[in-house]
């Protein structure tokens, strides 16, 4: 578990732009900035420290102001499963929490500071509640996952664009079996993962699977999710993008 520093969509969007040159004075942000940023590049799958990734580049290809829900879903889960042991996986595994719970469940998981604990969380709470997004960092939040009422943070369910559901889908896959070579997934744990990652209800994953069964891709049957096609996690992201050109 680490601190990344304060997450910013704007200064992430010109380090798509000029990865080549990360420098203070090409990009309008102090050093230390700079240094956030590239933590931040790697978080999010767009870089591997000295290029963009695949990813980055379709990414800087389709949405290089990243704007579109698509890439808010992609950065999100891809922040969300970086790092098995950090703030964000911890999080979003509960249906809603208190700052004091958090405080006192991470101090007794983790030895890390009080301080840099609390600077996660307020990143985290400031990617996901649009309010707070917009009024302390004039930044437009990942995804509205989050709403605070009282005291308390509740997460929200987020329907992922269709094309999104199937690249995580398949991005989860184990290895092939020998028998026929059957790509199978159980429906349990692909909803506990959706669960964690957006918020799904049972019906909303529901209703994925059988757009996805109507698409030809997947069959989804009592015994768990089978899958019907070649497509990669790429890929899918790439129909994704692609779709919203038609």
């Amino acid at each position: 578990m680490k601190n990344y520093g304060a997450f910013n969509l704007r200064h992430l969007a010109k380090g798509l732009k000029y990865i080549n040159n990360l420098k203070p004075e090409e990009l309008g942000i102090t050093a230390n900035q700079v240094k956030v940023l590239k933590s931040w590049l790697k978080v999010t799958g767009l870089s591997d420290g000295k290029k963009l990734t695949s990813l980055g580049s379709i990414i800087k290809k389709y949405d290089r102001f990243l704007e579109e829900d698509i890439t808010m879903q992609v950065l999100h889960y891809k922040i969300l499963t970086a790092d098995k042991d950090s703030i964000w996986q911890f999080i979003f595994k509960l249906d809603d929490f208190d700052k004091q719970y958090i405080m006192k469940e991470l101090s007794d998981q983790y030895d890390f500071k009080t301080d840099l604990i609390i600077a996660d969380l307020n990143t985290l709470l400031n990617m996901y509640i649009p309010k707070i997004a917009e009024k302390e960092n004039l930044n437009k939040a990942i995804l509205p996952l989050i709403r605070k009422q009282g005291g308390f943070y509740c997460k929200r369910e987020y329907k992922p664009n269709i094309w999104v559901a199937l690249a995580i889908i398949v991005n989860n896959l184990p290895e092939l079996t020998l028998d026929k070579q059957i790509l199978k997934l159980d429906f349990k744990t692909t909803y506990a993962n959706f669960k964690n990652i957006f918020g799904l209800e049972y019906r909303t994953l529901e209703d994925i699977l059988h757009k996805l069964q109507e698409m030809g891709v997947i069959k989804h049957t009592e015994f768990g999710i089978e899958i019907l096609c070649n497509y990669t996690f790429m890929e899918c992201i790439k129909k994704a993008y692609q779709e919203l050109e038609v």
